[in-house]
C-alpha cells in the first residue's frame, strides 16, 4: 500500500515505505559520485593554481598527464568531493553576479568582468610561458572626461575568490603565500596593478577587505622568482624528467598521485559527521 498521506501511516505495511524512504542519503551520495567532473579540463601548459604547492604536478599538467582519480574511494568520499566543487563553484557566482549588480548600479563609474581569460592565443606573457588559466574578475574604475563627456578608465584592479571556515579566517593576517603567487600570475599576464585576495568567510559570510596587504600589489620579485620557476619546468619537460616530489595533504586527491607515487604521502578525507533520528 502506498504512504502518501498522514492516515497511510496507520497501514500495516508502512513501516516498509519508510525504509525505502531512509535511502534518499545513500541514493543522493550515489548520484553524485557519478556525476562526471565536466568543469575542471586542464590543458597541457602552467596552470596558475598548480605553481606552488606541488611543482612535479605542474610538469605533469604541463606535459598532458592524464589524471587518474581513485576508484576504490568510497561512495561517501566522492560525494564529498563533489559537494565541495560544487560549493565552491556556487559561491564564486554568487559574489561575481554581486559584483555585475554593483557595476550596473555604479552609473558607469566601475565595469566588471568575469573569468577573464589567460590564453597563450591572447597575451603575449601566456604565449612565453604557455599559461591557461582564469582569473575570478577584474574591476575597471572610470572617471567622466569633461572634454569628450566619456567615461575613461582610470584603474584596473583584479580579484580572486577564497572561501574558508571561520577557524581559518580568524587565523589569517595576509593572503596566504602561495595566493599571492597565484594572482601574480594574472597581475603579469593580463597587466593588472593590484589584486584583491577576498577571502569568504562560509560561517558567517565576512570578507577581507580591499586594502593592503589583502590588496596586493605586483612585486617585480615575486613575478621574477616565478619565471625563474617557469623556466626550470619548461627545461624539464624538454628534458623529460621531474622536480623532485613535494608530498603533502595535496597528495591525497591529486590526480597523478597513481603515476607520481611520491614517498610518505598523506591523504585528506573528512568525514561527515554521522546524524541519524529516529522516525
Amino acid at each position: 500500500m502506498p504512504l502518501l498521506s498522514i492516515n497511510d501511516l496507520l497501514a500495516p505495511d508502512a513501516l516498509t515505505r519508510i525504509e525505502e524512504a531512509k535511502t534518499l542519503h545513500t541514493l543522493y551520495n550515489e548520484h553524485l559520485a557519478d556525476l562526471e567532473d565536466k568543469g575542471h579540463v586542464r590543458l597541457p601548459g602552467i596552470h596558475a593554481s598548480e605553481i606552488s604547492k606541488c611543482y612535479r604536478q605542474a610538469v605533469y599538467t604541463m606535459r598532458g598527464e592524464p589524471k587518474v582519480f581513485d576508484t576504490k574511494e568510497d561512495t561517501e568520499g566522492k560525494a564529498y568531493w563533489r559537494k565541495v566543487l560544487d560549493h565552491g563553484t556556487w559561491l564564486h557566482d554568487m559574489i561575481q553576479t554581486h559584483f555585475h549588480s554593483m557595476a550596473a548600479n555604479s552609473n558607469q563609474r566601475i565595469t566588471f568582468q568575469d573569468e577573464a581569460r589567460l590564453d597563450p592565443n591572447i597575451q603575449p606573457m601566456a604565449a612565453k610561458w604557455n599559461i591557461y588559466s582564469s582569473s575570478d574578475g577584474i574591476f575597471t574604475f572610470h572617471e567622466r572626461n569633461q572634454a569628450t563627456w566619456n567615461f575613461d578608465p582610470t584603474l584596473r584592479v583584479g580579484l580572486e575568490i577564497k572561501s574558508s571556515k571561520s577557524s581559518e579566517f580568524n587565523k589569517l593576517r595576509e593572503p596566504k603565500p602561495e595566493h599571492i603567487e597565484q594572482v601574480h600570475v594574472y597581475m603579469a599576464v593580463l597587466d593588472l596593478p593590484l589584486f584583491w585576495v577576498l577571502y569568504f568567510d562560509k560561517d558567517n559570510q565576512n570578507i577581507t577587505p580591499a586594502t593592503p596587504p589583502w590588496l596586493v600589489r605586483f612585486d617585480h620579485k615575486i613575478w621574477g622568482k616565478l619565471e625563474n620557476r617557469f623556466a626550470s619546468w619548461h627545461q624539464n619537460l624538454a628534458d623529460g624528467t621531474l622536480p623532485d616530489p613535494m608530498p603533502g595533504s595535496h597528495c591525497g586527491f591529486c590526480g597523478y598521485k597513481t603515476v607520481c607515487n611520491p614517498p610518505d604521502k598523506k591523504t585528506f578525507m573528512p568525514k561527515p559527521r554521522p546524524f541519524q533520528r529516529r522516525l
